[in-house]
């Protein structure tokens, strides 16, 4: 089973967490995904996705996803 699983093939491991991941705009600065502003304001990924949902983070600046209707 291990032999024949397509996510030990980097090359598809990569691909597909390409797809899955979105991109965020905080105070006009697009992240290409949540880890990465989690990174650059030291909170957590699920913090920066409460900020997205709510539209605004804890200082008041705009957050929203890219693909966001």
């Amino acid at each position: 089973m291990r032999d024949n699983n397509p996510m030990k093939n980097k090359e598809i491991a990569l691909k597909n967490g390409e797809k899955h991941k979105r991109k965020i705009i905080i105070n006009g600065i697009e992240y290409d995904s949540l880890k990465s502003a989690s990174i650059y304001y030291n909170v957590s990924p699920t913090t920066i996705g409460n900020w997205c949902r709510a539209g605004k983070n804890s200082k008041g600046l705009q957050c929203s996803f890219v693909d966001a209707k």
